[in-house]
């Protein structure tokens, strides 16, 4: 059985979910924080932040 994927307020795959799913049920702290920096450096914006600006 295949473990529920957590999702964040808008509904998607928790970071963290799709980093342990790509590298392993348990990567190393560097590699979470490398997604993490790539998922905040090029990560798309919401319909909400498109409309403040």
């Amino acid at each position: 059985m295949e473990p529920t994927k957590r999702t964040d307020s808008d509904g998607d795959i928790a970071l963290d979910d799709l980093v342990r799913e790509e590298l392993g049920d348990e990567p190393s702290q560097e590699a979470i924080d490398y997604a993490r920096e790539l998922y905040e450096r090029y990560r798309l914006p919401t319909e909400e932040e498109k409309e403040d600006s």
